[in-house]
């Protein structure tokens, strides 16, 4: 089973996935650098959130929308002491008054996340969603 050159059928398998990888690397980065880096400040008074970006529905949580890849940065600013819970990407973060609790990530997973305020009386409730939309 070998062919004029002396090399098997299959000998040509190799070199054409090295240059598939090689064209779809520059499409990964490409995705990469298009990614955006997204800052917000987002208060939360009378377990109320308000800030920029954030769309309201008519009934629900309000929302949050980004797109796959971006790296979000949140600044929480409380007016008591609570933990916030990102469900889905499994992130929380302690936040207390006067000093700005970060939440840093890269929305890696689409669909609809909820975050929640976990207080101190042990109370769980959903404060606005984070939407993830494929690119």
């Amino acid at each position: 089973m070998t062919n004029i050159a002396g090399l098997s059928r299959l000998a040509w398998i190799f070199p054409a996935l090295t240059m598939l990888i090689h064209l779809i690397a520059p499409i990964d980065l490409l995705a990469q650098q298009q990614a955006t880096a997204r800052k917000l400040d987002l208060m939360i008074r009378n377990a109320h959130v308000n800030g920029e970006d954030i769309v309201r529905p008519v009934k629900g949580a309000p929302t949050l929308r980004f797109l796959m890849g971006d790296q979000i940065e949140i600044n929480w600013n409380v007016d008591v002491i609570m933990d916030l819970h990102l469900h889905g990407y499994k992130l929380e973060v302690r936040a207390t008054p006067g000093v700005s609790a970060l939440m840093t990530f890269r929305a890696r997973a689409t669909g609809r996340f909820p975050v929640e305020i976990h207080d101190e009386r042990g109370r769980h409730r959903t404060i606005l969603y984070i939407e993830v939309h494929p690119r």
